[in-house]
C-alpha cells in the first residue's frame, strides 16, 4: 500500500474500530476499547510505514515516563492493607495497562499528522452512533438484550461514556463544517443534528452542557464564516430529540442509571454531593503521597480504603445494593492519584505543547470539550474520545534529528508487539467471557467456562474471581470458591465486598474462626 493510500485509510482504521465494534455480552466496554487503542496504535507502530514526528509527543512521552516512576516508586515502597494484614495492595497490571494508554497517545499524534482527513471518517462514525441511539430511545435498536428504550446507550455500554464521544464528535465535526462543501457538508449537519436529539435522549447532563460551550468555541473561531451554523444545527437536533423523548413510551429511566435496580427509589441523589464525597476521599490519598501518588491505575485499588459512609448511602440509596468507584469521577484529581502533582503537571505542559503547535485554533475545541468533561467524568479512560480530542489538536514537527532506520524500525517493533499484545489481552477476554454474561441476561444456565477461560487471559481482573466464587458457592464446592474470593481479596484487599464473599465462603465451610478474621 503506498503512502498516500495509508494516509486516507488511517482515519477510517482508527474511529472505525474504536467505535463500531459492539458485543452485548462485554464486561467492560471501556476495557475492550482502550484494548483497541492499545492493539491498533502498537501494530501500526510495529508493522506499518515510518509515521512523521508530531508535536508535543515528548512532552506525552515524558508525562508517560513520570508515570512509570510513580508505579515503580509505589511498587517498592507497598501499601499495607487494612486490619494489619500486611500484604501489598498495588497491583501492577493495573499500573501497566494505564501507562500503557498513555504511552499510545503520543502514538495517536504521528499518526494523526501523517493521515489524510479524519472528518469523513468521524462524521460517519457520529452518524452511526447518534442514530443507533435514537432508535433504541424509540426500541428500534435493541438487539440480543443489548440496549433498550430506557438506556439509549448507543453503541459504548454506557450513557455517559455514549454522550463523552457523542459531544467531542460533534464538536470536531463543527470544527471543520465552514470547509466543507457538497454531500460532506450535508452529511456534516446530519451528524451534528442526530447528535443534538440523542444527547437530549441520553440525558447526560455533562454532555449536554460540554457540547454547546464547544459549539461556542467553535462559533467564535469561525465568527467571520458563519461558524454559529454548526451551533444551530445542535440545537435544531436537540429539539427534535426532546420531542423524541416526550412522545415515545420509554419507560422513565432509573435514576441509578442501572435496569439491574429497577427497584430502587426514583429519586436521585445531589450528584454534586456524590461527586463532593468522592473528592474528599480522593484528597486523602493524595495527601498520602502528594509527589509519587499511589500509582497509576491504583484509584479502584486504593479507593475503598478512604470511602466515606456519606457517599456509600448516596451511592446505594440507603445501602439497598452493593456499588463501587472505579473512577474518581474527575480525570484531574485521578491524575493526582496516578503520579502525584508531578504528573499533573506533565499532563498539563502536554496540553500546552499541543496548542502552540496548532496554528487552527478551532480544531482545539474537541480538547476544550475533553478538558471539561474531565472535571466531572472519566473520559481520559474513554478510548474513542481521547483519541478524537489529541488527534484534532494533533500538528505535524519540524524535521528533526532522528535515530538509524534501523534502530528506529527495532525499538519500533519491540514497542509496537508489545502494546499489541497487551491491547489484545482484554479484547479476547471479554469476547470469551461474553457467551456467559449473555447467558445470564437470558435467565439461562451460564457456562462456567467461559468465565474460567476469560479468567485465564486478564488474570488481573478481580471480577472473573468474583463470578468464579459465586458458581463454585452454588455448586457447594466450598473449597474452590473460598480459593477464588481470597485471589479477588489479593487483587482489591480494601473492597468490602469481596472480603464479605470470602467471609461468607468460609463460614459455610465451617471454617469459622476464619470467616470471623475475614468479617473483622
Amino acid at each position: 500500500m503506498t503512502q498516500g493510500a495509508w494516509a486516507r485509510v488511517l482515519p477510517w482504521l482508527f474511529f472505525g474500530s474504536l467505535v463500531l465494534p459492539v458485543h452485548p455480552g462485554w464486561l467492560d466496554f471501556e476495557q475492550v476499547r482502550r484494548g483497541l487503542l492499545l492493539l491498533l496504535s502498537g501494530s501500526l507502530l510495529a508493522l506499518g510505514p515510518r509515521l512523521a514526528p508530531a508535536r508535543g509527543e515528548r512532552a506525552l512521552l515524558l508525562f508517560s515516563a513520570w508515570l512509570v516512576l510513580a508505579a515503580l516508586v509505589a511498587a517498592i515502597a507497598g501499601s499495607w492493607g487494612a486490619a494489619g494484614d500486611e500484604v501489598s495492595s498495588f497491583q501492577p497490571w493495573e499500573a501497566l495497562l494505564r501507562v500503557a494508554h498513555f504511552a499510545a497517545l503520543p502514538i495517536v499524534l504521528r499518526v494523526a499528522a501523517s493521515a489524510g482527513s479524519a472528518v469523513p471518517a468521524v462524521v460517519v462514525v457520529t452518524l452511526l452512533a447518534s442514530l443507533f441511539g435514537v432508535l433504541q430511545r424509540l426500541g428500534v435498536a435493541a438487539f440480543a438484550g443489548y440496549g433498550e428504550p430506557s438506556q439509549p446507550v448507543s453503541l459504548f455500554g454506557n450513557l455517559n461514556v455514549a454522550a463523552e464521544f457523542v459531544a467531542v464528535a460533534a464538536t470536531a465535526i463543527g470544527s471543520r463544517l465552514p470547509a466543507l462543501q457538497g454531500r460532506w457538508r450535508l452529511a456534516a449537519v446530519g451528524a451534528l443534528a442526530l447528535s443534538g436529539a440523542y444527547l437530549v435522549i441520553n440525558q447526560s447532563r455533562s454532555g449536554l452542557v460540554a457540547l454547546p460551550l464547544g459549539l461556542a468555541l467553535v462559533a467564535w473561531f469561525h465568527r467571520r464564516e458563519r461558524g454559529w451554523f454548526a451551533l444551530a444545527a445542535a440545537l435544531s437536533g436537540a429539539l427534535c430529540g426532546a420531542l423524541i423523548a416526550l412522545l415515545s413510551p420509554a419507560a422513565t429511566r432509573s435514576a441509578h442509571e442501572n435496569p439491574l435496580h429497577a427497584g430502587a427509589p426514583r429519586t436521585a441523589p445531589s450528584t454534586l454531593e456524590v461527586r463532593y464525597e468522592i473528592a474528599k476521599g480522593t484528597s486523602r490519598l493524595f495527601a498520602e503521597s502528594p509527589v509519587f501518588g499511589q500509582g497509576p491505575g491504583q484509584f479502584a485499588v486504593q479507593y475503598p480504603r478512604v470511602r466515606t459512609e456519606r457517599e456509600i448511602e448516596l451511592s446505594s440509596f440507603s445501602r439497598q445494593f452493593a456499588t463501587e468507584v472505579r473512577t474518581a469521577h474527575d480525570d484531574w484529581l485521578e491524575l493526582l492519584i496516578d503520579g502525584g502533582l508531578p504528573a499533573l503537571l506533565a499532563f498539563v505542559a502536554a496540553l500546552f505543547a499541543l496548542q502552540r503547535g496548532q496554528r487552527d485554533r478551532s480544531r482545539l475545541a474537541p480538547m476544550f470539550v475533553l478538558l471539561l468533561l474531565m472535571l466531572v467524568r472519566a473520559p481520559l479512560g474513554n478510548a474513542p474520545a481521547v483519541v478524537l480530542a489529541f488527534w484534532w489538536a494533533a500538528a505535524p514537527a519540524l524535521p528533526r534529528r532522528s535515530l538509524s532506520p534501523l534502530l528506529y524500525r527495532s525499538l519500533a517493533l519491540a514497542a509496537g508487539l508489545s502494546l499489541a499484545v497487551l491491547g489484545l489481552v482484554p479484547v479476547v477476554a471479554n469476547t470469551l467471557f461474553a457467551p456467559y454474561s449473555l447467558a445470564r441476561a437470558r435467565g439461562e444456565q451460564p457456562p462456567v467456562s467461559a468465565l474460567a477461560a476469560a479468567r485465564a487471559f486478564s488474570f488481573w481482573e478481580p471480577r472473573w474471581y468474583e463470578l468464579l466464587a459465586q458458581e463454585s458457592l452454588f455448586r457447594g464446592d466450598f473449597a474452590t470458591a473460598a480459593s477464588f474470593a481470597a485471589q479477588a481479596v489479593r487483587l482489591r484487599p480494601f473492597t468490602p465486598d469481596y472480603r464479605r464473599l470470602h467471609g461468607e465462603v468460609l463460614a459455610r465451610s465451617g471454617r469459622y474462626d476464619a470467616a470471623a478474621k475475614a468479617a473483622q
